[in-house]
């Protein structure tokens, strides 16, 4: 109503149906609430905080029990939208949000469950297979599929045979028109690739450690946790030594008695009880001594100074995840050179003579570049505002499959997320269908809400009323958002 009375729409030099108008309905719980919003494709911007309503929101998490109970208010609705024309113009409906709510809202048990892809019945096994190695045994889901799905849970009650269908769908709006979450897919493969540097960058700290410890240097600008870690490995090492030293005072006194057949001297035994005794007192200094502390080595802190240099920040909470624009920024081809390069430069720098850990690290160095650079491409690609056309969809497949290509052959021990999977099978046959990636079609303005409405009810503070307070913060969210829609409906009201 809004967009078309101020000439707002736009069908995207064609890309839309001139018949068509495209609508996105998606949900998302962040900052203690569930939003339930409604956005126009057919606008300049669509995922932008203009664009977005909020129609249904209540406070707590978006477990199934509290959206079957909030969404039956709106089922109807969207039904009968979904089948709605406007001047003449057949309304087509789109799903966004992440994939917890996605696979919720139709039904699956959950994104952890064996079966977890919504798109299709592929097992977390058949994942990590490349498809072209793997048996033909996964369908495409279909809203008819999950009818099949559902069936056979009723009668048999065992959700993995059942492809991990458990109940209907909220929304029936088709599985093809459901957008794969680019900035999800983003977020979760950047922190899966930086926690995996994180450990081999800890790994390293280790070794730097040990190799400090038995030379007796130590780092000047080490941290205090890091060097009482260091003074830990050190007596671990003195107390190997002590060990070996009984043993060998334990061998003299055994062999001096089966060589000369005479009591041996009584001092061999009074040096090994002597030994004995120190090392009790190193085990127990040992015992008291902290470990290496995740985070706390050389490697590790100039990992996150370099973050700090980009003004990234990583969550306090939330698994120490990002936030979209700064996994933007980090896989910057400039900005990945910075961070992997601080691998190499600080071993060098703490181990100057030990070349066997200067090319460990030189290897992890160029590891995790590739892997980043080769994603930073997909990243890109995924999360356009635009509609793509056929040759940057076909370049975005190649460089899908180079970044698979390379996870496998490079981390054969890593397994294939579920993120993963949807970026590998599922995104390519969404933007071949409809030309429009999630930068445009996604979960984007969706997550922007939240800072949005926790802004609002900030200054609502003077209502006591908790109901009317979210009231009128949907309130006013829609005068923030669009008050040009809003002052224009108030006067032909």
């Amino acid at each position: 109503m809004g967009p078309g009375r101020l000439d707002e729409l736009t069908w995207h030099n064609g890309n839309i149906p001139e018949g068509e108008i495209w609508v996105k309905v998606g949900g998302d719980k962040g900052k203690g609430t569930f939003k339930l919003m409604i956005q126009i494709a057919n606008v300049g911007r669509p995922s932008s905080l203009h664009n977005t309503r909020v129609i249904l929101l209540f406070p707590g998490k978006d477990s199934p029990y509290n959206l079957q109970v909030a969404l039956k208010s709106v089922q109807a609705q969207i039904e009968e939208l979904s089948h709605s024309c406007w001047r003449e113009k057949k309304i087509r409906l789109f799903a966004f949000g992440d994939c917890e709510y996605l696979t919720r809202m139709y039904g699956l048990s959950g994104p952890s469950g064996r079966h977890c892809c919504l798109h299709c019945s592929a097992t977390r096994q058949d994942m990590s297979i490349p498809p072209a190695e793997r048996k033909a045994t996964q369908q495409t889901r279909t809203l008819q599929s999950l009818d099949v799905s559902l069936n056979n849970f009723t009668q048999h009650g065992i959700a993995k045979e059942a492809n991990n269908v458990i109940r209907s769908p909220f929304f029936r709006i088709p599985i093809d028109q459901v957008c794969p979450p680019g900035l999800h897919i983003s977020l979760g493969l950047f922190l899966k690739h930086f926690n995996s540097m994180s450990g081999k960058c800890h790994e390293l700290d280790v070794k730097i450690m040990e190799r400090l410890s038995v030379s007796g240097t130590e780092l000047s600008n080490a941290k205090t946790a890091y060097k009482q870690a260091m003074r830990k490995f050190s007596l671990q090492s003195k107390a190997k030594e002590l060990e070996e030293e009984i043993d060998d005072l334990i061998q003299q006194h055994t062999m001096v008695a089966l060589l000369y057949d005479t009591e041996p001297p009584a001092t061999i035994l009074e040096m090994a009880e002597e030994k004995r005794k120190e090392k009790c007192e190193v085990d127990k200094e040992i015992s008291n001594s902290p470990g290496v502390r995740f985070g706390t080595g050389p490697v590790m802190t100039r990992l996150e100074m370099v973050l700090q240099k980009l003004k990234v920040c990583r969550q306090a909470y939330d698994s120490k995840s990002f936030v979209g624009n700064h996994v933007h920024k980090c896989l910057q081809p400039q900005n990945v050179d910075l961070l992997t390069s601080s691998i190499t430069e600080t071993v060098q720098e703490a181990c100057p003579h030990d070349q066997s850990l200067h090319q460990e690290a030189f290897d992890a160095e160029c590891k995790y570049n590739k892997v980043f650079k080769l994603y930073g491409q997909c990243h890109k690609a995924i999360n356009k505002a635009g509609f793509m056309n056929e040759e940057e969809i076909q370049q975005l497949d190649g460089n899908i499959k180079a970044y698979m290509t390379c996870c496998r052959h490079t981390f054969p021990n890593e397994t294939v997320t579920p993120k993963q999977h949807l970026l590998e099978e599922h995104v390519v046959p969404f933007l071949s269908q409809w030309k429009a990636p999630a930068g445009l079609l996604g979960e984007q303005g969706g997550e922007a809400v939240h800072s949005q409405l926790n802004n609002i009810l900030d200054d609502l503070r003077g209502y006591h009323d908790a109901l009317k307070r979210q009231l009128q913060c949907v309130k006013n969210q829609w005068v923030v958002s669009s008050p040009q829609t809003y002052n224009k409906f108030s006067k032909d009201r």
